[in-house]
């Protein structure tokens, strides 16, 4: 242990004992020359690398980390470190709590539909005879098993079920539901909506 000349920052003495009274055998009754050097420790380590032992709680830095990944998946952990403003280390050690903890569940590329002929978006709701779970499960079963459904969500309401089906137009849309969804078992009727146009696009909601 070294000895330096009192320096530490503003309150930061009070959060470094935080976190020291949680080591096994840390004993906060020290003579005052190792509570010198351990401020000095304080001032040369970055304060947030002290403050991730300390909590697992989002704050800014964790934001900023999941907007920037979230609009590019493959920037570097030194281009992610400039934007957010930390170093490396305490950058890569934030991104690896927020992939543990599944708040990062992966990196995906994304896809453009229209690009690979997929023009036509339609959203078709589904009511089902009966809300039953064996009704649910064959329905489900069915739907994980069509490519053209992209999404699926249960629903509150009149509905059962909310798909967004994409085709390359209406005629593989008319051939899709005519045969092979309305002939799922337990389907009682179908609505469905064509979308003009995409007003806001976006992945997860970030704070």
């Amino acid at each position: 242990m070294f000895i330096c000349g009192g320096v530490h920052r503003k309150g930061g003495a009070f959060a470094l004992q935080r976190v020291l009274a949680k080591i096994p055998r840390f004993d906060l009754r020290y003579p005052r020359k190792v509570w010198l050097g351990l401020c000095c420790y304080w001032w040369i380590i970055p304060q947030d690398e002290i403050f991730m032992a300390e909590s697992d709680t989002r704050d800014r830095f964790d934001v900023q980390i999941l907007r920037s990944l979230s609009g590019d998946g493959r920037m570097s952990l030194q281009d992610l470190s400039e934007r957010i403003g930390l170093s490396t280390t305490p950058t890569a050690r934030r991104v690896r709590r927020l992939e543990k903890a599944g708040i990062i569940t992966g990196y995906a590329a994304l896809i453009d539909e229209t690009a690979l002929g997929f023009d036509v978006s339609v959203f078709v709701s589904v009511q089902l005879e009966r809300q039953v779970d064996d009704a649910l499960a064959t329905f489900e079963a069915a739907v994980r098993e069509f490519p053209e459904v992209v999404d699926c969500w249960l629903m509150t309401g009149d509905r059962d079920y909310l798909l967004r089906i994409a085709t390359t137009g209406l005629k593989e849309f008319e051939e899709f539901l005519v045969g092979r969804l309305t002939r799922v078992p337990g389907v009682a009727s179908i609505q469905s909506s064509i979308p003009l146009r995409r007003v806001k696009q976006g992945g997860a909601r970030i704070p």
